[in-house]
């Protein structure tokens, strides 16, 4: 038997329907008995869609600071008390995960610390790296020490503030007036 160009074609169309739903039904029973789809679908992803609706008008670093937490937070900080021509000497990820004095964990997650997703907050400005401490031409061009959880006190050409366990400083002097010598405290 000879089948036409026609019957062929309608042949094939029915197959490729036939087979579109088996595989829709086993797809369907596949997800409806795995825990882990179940998991992230219902509880993981709805919550998070539920808590972010509500934000979705929230300003940028809102959103940011949210998701990246105080690595955010820290970043947004140097930015919005440094200059734009800052060249700023930036902790390294261990200065990050060492508590501070007398807590029991850092409040950072490490998030942010290689140059790159630091740089994307704090641009325009200059980062040298621990790595490249002594390294880099831009080591003489330190304008700022960017300060962690007590951490490169070490780096300030002065005597530093007691208490002080973030915040940024000039690497020069502390001049009472500037914006770039407010410090965060530990409590």
């Amino acid at each position: 038997m000879h089948l036409s160009v026609k019957d062929k074609w309608w042949r094939i169309v029915l197959l490729n329907v036939m087979a579109v739903a088996v595989l829709l039904v086993i797809f369907r029973f596949a997800l409806e008995f795995n825990t882990a789809y179940n998991w992230a679908w219902n509880s993981y992803i709805k919550h998070n869609l539920n808590e972010i609706r509500p934000l979705r008008h929230a300003p940028l670093d809102q959103r940011l600071g949210m998701k990246l937490g105080e690595d955010y937070h820290y970043l947004a900080y140097i930015r919005d008390h440094t200059p734009e021509d800052a060249v700023i000497y930036y902790p390294s990820l261990s200065d990050f995960k060492d508590p501070m004095e007398g807590e029991n964990e850092s409040p950072f997650t490490g998030k942010l610390t290689d140059k790159l997703s630091a740089l994307r907050v704090l641009y325009p400005r200059r980062l040298v790296m621990s790595n490249e401490w002594g390294a880099s031409p831009w080591t003489e061009k330190v304008t700022h020490v960017a300060i962690v959880n007590g951490k490169n006190l070490d780096k300030l050409r002065y005597a530093p503030p007691q208490g002080l366990f973030i915040g940024i400083l000039p690497i020069d002097s502390v001049a009472p007036s500037a914006p770039t010598t407010t410090s965060v405290t530990a409590p």
